[in-house]
């Protein structure tokens, strides 16, 4: 070694030991084929890695250096093993999915292209850029970072076991993507969140630009915002073990149009306990009355999932807006942001354009919050004044020639509709949920239908499909055509007849207080009593296992 160094070609393996001093050491390109080992030996020993073409080395290894640098002009493929400090790495072109990189700790990490291969970093890594997209191949390791932004797509797996204050991904966080932190102080996906954000502790902000098809994990959550919101699985997220979601279902079954999107805030940073959402709908295709269901759902019965607002830019197309949880009487700061909006603005259902089938609520409903142009039912545990102040309830809702008590009631001038379309109801075992439906044609008002409650302690709530068959004729009769219950130990005590019903769980006890009773029953087990004290004659009951 003179010099200009150590040259040398045909090598299958070069091991080089320096001195026990402070040494520093530069390596300027290297065979791809040799394994080469640089130790350092004692001393305060720093190495530069500059490489004008790509990095290929099938085996580079230092041992023994407290800090280095890394340059690649071309791409990185290779293999190299540093268990010291890397204080700046920049890399012109792509990490490829041959390319590993192990070090102890990296101060910054720089690549202009994609990073498809492993980069392994034991330590801290204070800021990683990845110019194009963390591919799906790609792997990037980490005890904590101070911050991550990636150009394009997430598709790949981002693993930080400390906190990450600050994350930015241009384009989706894909359906392969995975990111998983200890805590996120602020997070930015310039397209859609479609796979996998699994963050141990706070995530603090998320702001989403597109939509979220894919799934938050966290263990606490002040805010998430979403500007375009789109699909079936409006949004899903995990908090602090409770799964809630935001549903849109077709009524006539399928996938929802791509052209309805769901603009929305989900604040959990009131120190109420439950989260609330502001939603506004935007429905860019033709509109269809009633073609579509949207439901806020908490998989847990003792956990509340809040509608704060929902409003639309025009007419929406809702049928029915069903929550497990409240409705609220006004808007957080956070949700009167995202929308321009006064904090403590009036809350509610805003959907003056639309006639919507029903608003179902599993806890609280306040009086004056559902203001739309039709509507054919509600059904709520509890009704309430603007003050909180509890509403006991004696009766139907509204009477005959008298509209202004209902309108005080919803809250709007709204037309009330002969209940032809199929209500959703969800309940749960902290309340039973009473059902007012116009029932019969001459009498516009809501009429008590029935009462649905959760008698089994099992903190899973259970949701309710009630097709009403309407009187629509002077002399005809009201009834219920059927009850579908999604759960275990839904009870029904029914004002009117019912023709059908089915529980895909054990099924509680049923009261069916009209002629002719009930027609059918088909359930995996009864847990209560069949009680129909004007029937007509045989109930049939199917106990059926596999329902």
């Amino acid at each position: 070694m003179g010099a200009s160094g150590i040259t040398y070609s045909g090598l299958a393996a070069l091991n080089v030991t320096l001195g026990s001093g402070n040494d520093s050491f530069a390596i300027n390109d290297i065979t791809s084929s040799t394994v080469t080992t640089v130790n350092g030996g004692g001393g305060s020993n720093s190495a530069t890695l500059n490489f004008s073409h790509d990095f290929s080395a099938q085996n580079l290894t230092l041992l023994n250096f407290g800090t280095s640098t890394l340059n690649v002009a071309g791409n990185f493929t290779g293999l190299l093993n540093d268990a010291g400090a890397i204080s700046t790495t920049n890399i012109a072109g792509s990490f490829t999915s041959g390319g590993v990189l192990n070090v102890g700790s990296l101060g910054s990490l720089s690549i202009g292209g994609d990073l498809a291969g492993l980069v392994n970093d034991a330590g801290a890594l204070g800021t990683a850029t990845i110019g194009g997209s963390l591919g799906s191949t790609g792997v990037l390791n980490a005890t904590s970072m101070n911050s991550l932004t990636i150009g394009k797509d997430l598709a790949g797996q981002v693993n930080d076991s400390g906190a990450l204050p600050n994350v930015s991904i241009g384009g989706s966080l894909t359906a392969t993507g995975i990111l998983n932190a200890a805590s996120i102080s602020t997070m930015v996906v310039g397209l859609d969140l479609a796979g996998l954000l699994n963050v141990k502790g706070l995530l603090n902000t998320l702001a989403v630009t597109g939509g979220t098809p894919g799934e938050v994990i966290a263990g606490s959550i002040n805010v998430i915002t979403v500007q375009a919101g789109y699909g079936n699985k409006v949004f899903q997220v995990i908090e602090g073990g409770i799964q809630r979601q935001i549903d849109a279902t077709p009524v006539s079954g399928g996938s929802m149009p791509a052209d309805i999107h769901f603009s929305f805030v989900y604040d959990d940073s009131v120190a109420s306990g439950n989260p609330s959402v502001a939603i506004r709908v935007v429905n860019g295709g033709p509109v269809v009355e009633h073609s579509f269901n949207l439901a806020l759902v908490s998989l847990a019965s003792k956990s509340k999932f809040n509608l704060a607002l929902l409003s639309a830019s025009g007419q929406s197309g809702i049928s029915n807006v069903s929550v497990d949880g409240d409705i609220l009487v006004g808007i957080t700061a956070a949700e009167g942001k995202f929308f321009g909006l006064n904090a403590g603005s009036r809350g509610g259902v805003l959907l003056p354009s639309d006639q919507i089938t029903g608003v179902e609520v599993s806890g609280r409903l306040p009086i004056g919050m559902i203001n739309v142009a039709g509507i054919e039912a509600v059904a709520f545990a509890v009704l309430t004044t603007i003050q909180g102040k509890l509403v006991n309830i004696l009766g139907d809702l509204g009477s005959k020639g008298h509209p202004q008590v209902l309108w005080n009631l919803l809250g709007s001038k709204a037309t009330i509709r002969v209940a032809t379309d199929a209500l959703v109801i969800p309940f749960n075992e902290t309340h039973s949920v009473k059902v007012y439906a116009q029932v019969a044609s001459s009498n516009p008002s809501l009429q008590y239908a029935t009462t649905l409650t959760d008698t089994k302690n099992d903190n899973l709530p259970i949701k309710a499909y009630v097709q009403i068959k309407p009187a629509l004729t002077h002399n005809a009769v009201p009834s219920i055509a059927s009850i579908a219950l999604v759960g275990s130990g839904g009870s029904i005590d029914s004002r009117y007849s019912v023709g059908t019903i089915t529980s895909t769980g054990p099924l509680g006890s049923v009261t069916v207080r009209a002629k002719p009773g009930i027609g059918s029953i088909t359930a995996p087990s009864i847990l209560g009593k069949i009680v129909v004290p004007k029937g007509a004659g045989k109930v049939v009951i199917h106990l059926d296992p596999s329902v």
